[in-house]
């Protein structure tokens, strides 16, 4: 059980997030250790027990249940959570407010049912603002229940209830956030006094819901959200929330899953104001094949097709149909009634006939029930009631354009916009200044000039508009290979060079460290107002990222008079990312650089003064979050990161960048389930983007699950054709598979297309040698040795190669890597664990293991390996200081096998610690790690007599060669 070396076979970087971590340790042969896994935090209060036995992953029999399934109740504990009350139920499913245990009792909402697959995947493939996330599934013999985050206790039913009370229609968005106090103020009274009635609570008992949102401090989002609502007249309300929902619509319309079941109360308005769509429990999947799902919904949110194929007709439902349930529930929010007459009482195929003949008729007209309602309002409405689904919006896309138009005060562009008049009043509107007295008088007598003119003025914007468009287009790529690289710049020096190069390009700038270009066709100038914002934003992350990344090349140059010329620079970038914020509303990050580089810089008094300002500016929006949590990931620590992360992916799920950099975190600390989960978010919201692919192709080949791996690979050099990264990675995951054929293959195209010849040499040796091929496996590795290595992947490459029978060479390819990047992990790791092999040289090992941990604190398998080599020395206090380090940050069967070996040593002193020992290699064991090394390795002697460990011994499974899936993976 020695110090893990870091495979050169994995140094591959994905072009979205940065490096990705070494491979599991199931790959690695006896006497290695563990890398880890997953890293939920978890206590250590059963370490001293001992447990019988396990049994081997998969050796007992696979149980049935049949028999009809209870559901759980309000007040019982249910798979880790506590279910405080029944927030709703229908006919497959209930719906609880309930206390995560396992994460302090955070408020969640658990879906519980018989059958939710699809739903699950479904919801999985859905990563958007408007639509509720799934945090986690869970499973207890025939129930399934998939974790959401409580995001208040209002829908949209409640909202049409208080409109539906109320003799005029609201007149204000104000109206609305009152509606959604009260709401939630009237819920939690209700659930404080059935605590109450129940009695002082016990051990276990369920925590009541949370304050309402009046009573809580707002967060940043909400209040954006409330302002922009108390601005807005209720019509005006109304359209903006159904514009979201057309928003939510159309990303799963996007990915072929339509709802079939949209009605207020699917749809929940958070404490904050956002609506969020719910309950895709009868959603299909337009992309499937097959039998179609059973026709459902709710009836009087039902196209007339819908209604027709409900009563057995042959007719397609499509997204259309959910475009005319969005005009039910608008036609309710306007009118506090429903466009239709009720038919209750009536047999149902009478019932389903009326409904149709009903709905078969002219569109009804909202506005005899709300004069506030415009003639182009009240066009939107009929619009989405069409009987016939080809005069309807054909796609959520035109609905939301035509909502967000009509907020605008701008002409609709789909529906019909027949009043003059109303049209007249929206170009008033959105010229303000142009409709005063003097004006318009100025207005007539330019007027012919202006005509005289207008032709080639005309012509001139769209030439310039059609430039803008290209220098977006241009920014846009190279921005995205900035964030890339830059994202992750803290851990590898060469993509932190290359993120710089690509940042300094999106930014118009030259090599030579200039100013940015003033390019005439800069796309702030003509671009709508929405997309002008987001340019200037990206704009401030580009400087920003520029910033940080020229500082932390300054400290790791260590030249002090270069170092802090770079600094200078850093402090000028970031200036101009304030600047990118004229109207306010600096990030926290941005206050927070400039503290930091005015302190580097020795202004001491200025640095506190803008660490006050970062203070005082908390995080708003879902970039602000992921701003921090780059800040974070650049130094290494990528547990910090991931709480800003998850804020960024819940306030907006659709954001792309915060999914691919909380993946590249869950990665680095062996989180492989949630890297997995990210990675997956960031394909539903960019099919085409090959790095999600490959990033995820290399969790499975960690995982040794190489079908898998081989699948994404091949996605990612369908994507990226000729990448000679993905090439070498593709050929590991064919070695796992035993094709060493075309793995040699894909090694040699890769070296045509320009790989490092070093680490795909020696990789081409090694898949040679497993092959049987040991004559051509003798002279790649003769040549590899020819190859004078020119990066940092290609130093450890080498230094693998040879670190059985030249170790001190082995070191000192390692300290090359090391020069071109002090931060190097694996170059850090793999000294350790030459050094390990020789007792003299653990101090050293440790030393080395110190770095790393000063670079990445949360890098798990450092702070283990330098706990057994501690408890070798005799350091018990400090050894388990490390175990205890490791096992709050990572609970995974790979972990608690490498933390046995620790006590395991310790024990020798202290025999009360084999208790410990045992019940790590018990659980080890159970997760399925650790059968092949268990008979073998040394760090386990002193607890190889006790009566545990001979019944798991004689279980193990007899020594075998242990198949390598990397290059250098001993």
């Amino acid at each position: 059980m020695d110090i893990p070396s870091w495979p050169a076979g994995f140094e591959g970087v994905a072009r979205d997030a940065g490096p990705i971590p070494p491979p599991s340790t199931r790959d690695r042969p006896r006497r290695r250790t563990p890398a880890m896994r997953r890293t939920p935090t978890e206590t250590a209060s059963w370490i001293g027990s001992q447990a019988d036995p396990p049994q081997r992953a998969g050796s007992g029999p696979h149980r049935r249940i049949a028999g009809p399934v209870r559901m759980p109740e309000a007040g019982e504990a249910f798979l880790g959570f506590r279910l405080v009350a029944e927030l709703g139920r229908g006919s497959f499913a209930r719906v609880f407010l309930a206390n995560q245990g396992e994460l302090a009792d955070r408020p969640v909402v658990l879906k519980v049912a018989c059958a939710l697959e699809g739903e699950t995947w479904t919801l999985a493939r859905l990563q958007h603002t408007h639509v509720v996330p799934i945090y986690s599934v869970h499973r207890s013999e025939r129930l399934q229940a998939f974790c959401m985050p409580y995001l208040g206790p209002t829908t949209l039913a409640d909202v049409l209830a208080d409109v539906a009370g109320r003799d005029e229609p609201p007149g204000s968005g104000r109206d609305l956030l009152e509606t959604l106090q009260a709401r939630s103020r009237a819920r939690f009274e209700a659930a404080e006094a059935t605590s109450r009635e129940a009695g002082p609570a016990s051990e276990g008992a369920a925590a009541p819901p949370p304050r309402p949102p009046q009573e809580r401090a707002a967060s940043g989002m909400a209040q954006v959200t409330r302002r922009m609502l108390e601005g807005m007249s209720y019509i005006e309300a109304a359209l903006w929330i159904l514009s979201c929902l057309a928003d939510g619509l159309g990303h799963a319309h996007e990915r072929g899953i339509l709802h079939r079941d949209l009605k207020p109360a699917n749809v929940l308005i958070t404490d904050e104001g956002q609506p969020l769509l719910l309950d895709f429990n009868l959603s299909q999947d337009e992309s499937t094949t097959g039998r179609p799902r059973a026709v459902g919904g709710t009836l009087p949110y039902m196209s007339p097709e819908h209604l027709d194929a409900f009563r057995g007709a042959d007719r397609r439902v499509d997204a259309r149909s959910d475009l005319y349930s969005l005009g039910v529930i608008l036609y309710e929010l306007l009118t506090g009634r429903p466009p239709f007459a009720g038919r209750a009482g009536m047999p149902a195929p009478e019932l389903v006939a009326r409904m149709i003949e009903d709905r078969t008729g002219p569109p009804p007209d909202p506005r005899p029930w709300n004069h506030a309602v415009s003639p182009a309002v009240a066009s939107i409405v009929r619009h989405c009631l069409e009987p016939d689904p080809d005069r309807r919006y054909q796609t959520a896309g035109e609905l939301r354009e035509d909502l967000r138009r009509q907020i605008e005060h701008r002409p609709l562009r789909y529906a019909a916009d027949a009043s003059p008049r109303e049209r007249l009043g929206k170009w008033a509107r959105r010229h303000p200044r142009l409709t005063s007295p003097g004006t318009l008088a100025a207005l007539a007598v330019t007027l012919a000039v202006a005509l005289a003119g207008g032709l080639g003025l005309g012509a001139h914007r769209a030439g310039m508009r059609e430039r803008a468009r290209e220098a977006r287009a241009r920014f846009a790529r190279d921005f995205d290979e900035a964030r890339s690289a830059l994202n992750s710049s803290g851990v590898d020096a060469s993509r932190r060079r290359e993120g710089i190069d690509a940042c300094r390009r999106a930014l118009g700038l030259g090599p030579g460290g200039g100013g940015p270009s003033r390019d005439v066709a800069d796309p702030g100038s003509y671009l709508d107002l929405d997309a002008r914002g987001r340019w200037t934003q990206d704009r401030g992350e580009a400087f920003w990222l520029l910033a940080q990344a020229t500082w932390l090349e300054a400290a790791e140059r260590g030249d002090d008079e270069r170092a802090e010329a770079e600094v200078r620079r850093a402090l000028a970038w970031n200036r101009e990312a304030e600047a990118c914020h004229p109207d306010g509303g600096v990030p926290a990050a941005l206050w927070s650089q400039r503290a930091e580089l005015l302190a580097r810089l020795g202004r001491a008094g200025e640095a506190r003064a803008f660490a006050a300002r970062a203070a005082a500016a908390p995080p708003l929006t879902a970039r602000d979050h992921y701003l921090a949590a780059v800040d974070h990931a650049v130094r290494g620590r990528f547990e910090a990161a991931l709480g800003p992360l998850r804020e960024a992916t819940r306030l907006d799920p659709g954001l792309w960048w915060p999914w691919s950099l909380r993946g590249v975190c869950h990665d680095r600390l062996g989180q492989d389930v949630d890297a997995l989960g990210c990675y997956q978010a960031c394909i539903a919201l960019r099919p085409a983007d090959p790095w999600p692919h490959f990033n995820r192709g290399l969790v499975h080949l960690r995982r040794r699950e190489p079908a898998r791996a081989l699948a994404d690979f091949d996605e990612a050099l369908r994507q990226a054709p000729g990448r000679p990264d993905v090439l070498l990675d593709r050929a590991l995951a064919l070695h796992q598979l035993g094709r060493y054929g075309e793995a040699v293959r894909d090694v040699d195209l890769a070296l045509e297309r320009g790989a490092g010849p070093a680490r795909a040499v020696f990789m081409r040796a090694r898949i040679r040698g497993d092959a049987g091929d040991a004559e051509g496996a003798r002279r790649d590795r003769e040549l590899g040795m020819t190859f004078r290595p020119t990066d940092e992947p290609g130093w450890i490459a080498r230094g693998l190669a040879r670190a059985d029978s030249d170790p001190d060479g082995a070191l000192e390819d390692f300290r090359q890597a090391l020069r071109l990047d002090p931060r190097s992990l694996a170059a850090l790791q793999n000294s350790a664990h030459v050094l390990s092999r020789t007792p003299e040289r653990a101090e050293e090992a440790i030393r080395l293991l110190g770095r790393a941990l000063e670079a990445f604190p949360d890098y798990v398998p450092a702070r283990s390996g330098r706990g057994v080599l501690l408890a070798r020395l005799g350091r018990r206090e400090e050894a388990l200081a490390d175990a205890e380090g490791a096992l709050s940050r990572d609970s995974s069967p790979a972990t608690l096998y490498q933390l046995a070996g620790v006590y395991a040593q310790t024990s020798r002193r202290e025999p009360g610690d084999a208790a410990a020992a045992l019940g790590l290699l018990s659980r080890a064991l159970r997760g399925g790690f650790g059968w092949d090394l268990v008979a073998v390795d040394p760090d386990l002697d002193p607890i190889r007599a006790r009566p545990e460990f001979a019944r798991w011994q004689r279980a193990a499974s007899p020594p075998g060669p242990a198949v390598s899936p990397s290059l250098g993976k001993r």
